[in-house]
């Protein structure tokens, strides 16, 4: 089966990137160029970068700072997801 993508835009220009992983162009881009990226994360680090993106999300949504509100519930299941893994070898370049 093909690999389906999604673009994602950033100021460096626009990128292909995997349409069913839970990063962006920020962490693609980390993956090019820092040899830190790809190595695994500690499952409780990368949690509590989920709780904090779980807050920054919630304090984002009630200041009403959403351009595309439709989008909100999508990146409000992401960062719940991030918050509750467990047992898992993670990139630590997804922590960008």
């Amino acid at each position: 089966m093909k690999t389906q993508y999604r673009a994602e835009t950033d100021l460096l220009g626009t990128r292909q990137i995997p349409a069913d992983t839970l990063w962006g162009i920020h962490t693609a881009r980390a993956l090019e160029n820092f040899q830190i990226a790809g190595k695994p994360a500690h499952p409780e680090l990368v949690k509590a970068y989920g709780a904090v993106k779980l807050a920054c999300f919630q304090t984002n949504q009630k200041l009403g700072f959403f351009p595309e509100p439709e989008k909100a519930p999508g990146m409000k299941k992401q960062v719940n997801l991030l918050k509750k893994l467990k047992k898992k070898s993670f990139q630590s370049a997804i922590l960008f």
